[in-house]
């Protein structure tokens, strides 16, 4: 008799430890997916709402690579 409480016992113990890392793992995968959902949220938000010294670069950036107009005829 002794023998079959024991055995329950150590079931229940086994039972309670995968429930508690089942647990742990649901928690950190949660935890990374709203870490990743904040960075993408941030990026978002930076592209939607640049500001103006990022815009001030962008069109300095653009103007640096353009050249000078050529007529097209004048490409002949």
């Amino acid at each position: 008799m002794k023998d079959l409480i024991w055995t329950i016992i150590v079931m229940w113990v086994i039972y309670k430890l995968i429930t508690i890392f089942k647990t742990i793992s649901i928690q950190r995968s949660n935890s990374t997916y709203q870490n990743e959902k904040e960075n993408l949220n941030n990026t978002n938000q930076k592209l939607k709402n640049p500001s103006k010294k990022e815009i001030k670069d962008a069109v300095q950036k653009h103007m640096n690579k353009e050249g000078d107009y050529v007529d097209f005829e004048e490409i002949k």
